[in-house]
């Protein structure tokens, strides 16, 4: 078996990267190492690269011939047909399961051929159960991308499934969410059982990125508006 360290070089070579950011490096020494790991970054930060390359550090460690599955837990079909479209264009066998899925979709999912499958909470634990129960022997990490599956200020979960999640509680969870506030975080952890749990937290702000508040005169909105409509304007024939 090799060193975490250098299955994450390896891993980061396979995916074409020479360099990671600390906190994609954090995240995935943690998950390596059996840990659990709740991760706060901001989007486009490259929060997915996390679990993308989960499947080559695993096979580093364990050998190609391991068979390890990765679930990636996503709360919108549209955003993870996005991933899988992605990352199979970049030749890397991931898939859905969903109710768009044909048969041989499935039976891929079974033998297995992919290694990264990413579903909704309630086609996972619901519908797809019996797949899931199939997959359970083989995986080796759980990515719960968007994790917001509660209202922190009602304490009230509108997507109840997350919490079942538990199901999967022998391999190590992955928390992975833009923003949270700390009432947010620890319902999160405490959702999930997440014990001990790594927690890596980065600044939500982005530097090209301003918030003003001003008072409007609702009689005269133009005025009001016009410069963004004139930085609109210009924009466009810059375009042009």
């Amino acid at each position: 078996m090799g060193s975490i360290a250098k299955a994450i070089t390896e891993a980061s070579k396979a995916m074409g990267y020479s360099e990671l950011r600390e906190y994609q490096k954090k995240t995935i020494e943690a998950y390596l190492s059996g840990r659990d790991v709740f991760v706060s970054a901001p989007t486009e930060a490259g929060k997915s690269l996390t679990f993308e390359l989960a499947p080559y550090a695993f096979d580093y460690l364990l050998g190609e011939d391991s068979n390890a599955i990765f679930l990636v837990v996503v709360p919108l079909i549209s955003l993870m047909k996005d991933q899988v479209s992605n990352l199979n264009s970049c030749g890397i066998q991931a898939s859905f399961i969903g109710d768009d899925c044909s048969e041989q979709q499935l039976q891929d999912i079974l033998d297995p051929k992919d290694k990264l499958v990413f579903g909704s909470p309630e086609a996972i634990l619901n519908n797809y159960q019996h797949i899931f129960r199939r997959l359970k022997n083989n995986l080796k990490c759980v990515f719960i991308d968007e994790s917001l599956g509660k209202d922190s200020a009602t304490e009230e979960a509108f997507r109840r499934d997350y919490g079942r999640l538990l199901l999967c509680r022998e391999v190590p969870f992955v928390a992975l969410t833009a923003t949270a506030t700390e009432a947010t975080k620890k319902t999160i952890i405490k959702d999930l059982c997440m014990r001990n749990c790594v927690q890596i937290l980065g600044d939500p702000n982005k530097p090209n990125i301003q918030y003003t508040v001003v008072d409007i005169d609702h009689g005269n909105l133009y005025d009001t508006f016009k410069p963004i409509i004139d930085d609109i304007d210009e924009r466009q024939l810059s375009a042009t």
